[in-house]
């Protein structure tokens, strides 16, 4: 994050102290100076830290160890005399009784916290960050390895039903392919509301370039709390630092397979033969369906019954259009997008806004292939829906899209995008 990112909004202690050494080396813009005096005017703690960085600067420029730098300090042979020395002193004893006396209140309640927030102060620099995420914002920031790292993900986020509506991800700049992104399942609670989530996970990186991104909902986040806040607020974003000492974890080896009895055999044969039937209604079940739904394309002419349409989507958006329902209704979905890899980059998702709950999404495993470039997808999907007030989403990444295709474009690129329809009842 650029510094001068970092000075929006109000000053904290967190933030403050990742600027110091820029500060003390001149290294930041007027405005940020002028924000961090204020600061350092009103904080004994932040003050004592800049006077640590001064003095190993001291230290460093004069050859000397730090531990003689602070000794010549103490002793008053670097400022003139022991009594000029004594205010200096006498704030780094206060500066240490307001840092370690709240300190160490905090440690002793820290095993009755449920989730870490080791980041927003910690003394490892961050390698990217995106933080203090507002509504409707989708931000990335690029970070380059040299080396093969262990890189430690620190995210937290909104999540509901096995779902998240405030998440990050992690692009490989190269190839495009997702790396890392935030799912549910990996999350655990972060305080406050039940739908705050945190992760905090290490993966190994291969040396290249990479784009942290990080995308929220329009509600609930950042000084924007429709709910209790999480406990680490400052971080509601994601971060991503050097795993120093970490690995990540070992996957579990796959417990061996029991021999099998009589009794056992008869099951698995049993199972299998139920699921065999299943799978065979479900595939008599689908081709009616894409009947049904092959019928129904032919006969649309271009706006004959379209409920929402958010089409010729280019780089880079997040549209999103709400439309209402006065009665069940079965919808008719034409979403064209892209994917690589079995991930989608460009795609349409359908939100129930009286619960907030995703009810349909375009992944791969629901569409085919679009004609053009292999990675276009088409999604055809009739769902059915109750009467209410629904929003349709559509999100591009930065390549790819309208009139501005770095590959072959899919054989309806006009309507790259998303379109309902309301399908008539037989």
């Amino acid at each position: 994050m650029p510094e001068q990112d970092k000075t929006d909004g109000a000053m904290n202690c967190g933030v403050v102290s990742e600027l110091l050494e820029p500060y003390h080396a001149g290294k930041l813009n007027a405005r940020a100076e002028q924000s961090i005096r204020e600061h350092l005017g009103q904080c004994a703690a932040c003050s004592v830290r800049l006077a640590s960085i001064e003095r190993q600067a001291k230290a460093a420029a004069e050859g000397l160890p730090l531990e003689s730098a602070d000794a010549l300090d103490a002793s008053g042979q670097t400022s003139g005399s022991w009594w000029r020395g004594a205010p200096k002193l006498a704030m780094l004893v206060i500066g240490l009784a307001i840092v370690v006396v709240p300190g160490s209140f905090w440690f002793a309640n820290s095993r009755m916290r449920q989730a870490k927030a080791p980041m927003v102060d910690a003394d490892v620099p961050s390698l990217a960050a995106l933080r203090r995420m507002g509504d409707d914002e989708t931000r990335s920031v690029q970070f380059n390895l040299h080396e093969p790292t262990n890189v430690r993900v620190y995210a937290l986020g909104e999540g509901i039903g096995g779902a998240m509506y405030d998440y990050g991800w992690i692009v490989d700049a190269r190839s495009r392919r997702t790396v890392w992104s935030m799912e549910y399942s990996d999350t655990k609670p972060a305080g406050g509301d039940d739908k705050n989530r945190m992760v905090d996970d290490v993966i190994s990186l291969n040396p290249g370039s990479y784009v942290l991104r990080y995308t929220t909902d329009g509600s609930h986040s950042y000084e924007d709390w429709n709910a209790d806040p999480p406990r680490d607020s400052e971080a509601w974003g994601i971060t991503v630092t050097v795993a120093d000492g970490m690995r990540p974890p070992v996957p579990k080896p796959p417990r061996p397979e029991r021999a099998r009895g009589e009794l056992a055999e008869v099951i698995a044969t049993a199972t299998a033969e139920a699921m065999e039937a299943a799978r065979l209604a479900t595939a008599e079940a689908a081709r009616v369906t894409r009947t049904e739904i092959a019928r129904e394309m032919r006969r649309r002419s271009t706006d004959a019954g379209v409920v929402a349409r958010l089409v010729r989507v280019g780089d880079d958006e997040d549209l999103r259009q709400t439309f209402v329902l006065d009665d069940e209704s079965r919808i008719l979905i034409y979403a064209l997008g892209e994917a690589t890899g079995g991930e989608m980059h460009d795609y349409a998702w359908i939100v129930d806004e009286g619960n907030g709950r995703t009810v349909w999404q375009m992944t791969y495993d629901n569409t085919g292939h679009a004609g053009g470039a292999e990675k276009n997808r088409v999604a055809e999907d009739i769902i059915r829906l109750p009467a209410g007030e629904y929003t349709v989403r559509y999100r591009s990444d930065d390549s790819h899209s309208f009139n501005s295709w770095n590959s072959d474009a899919p054989r309806d690129a006009a309507n790259y995008g998303v379109t309902l329809f309301r399908v008539e009842e037989r």
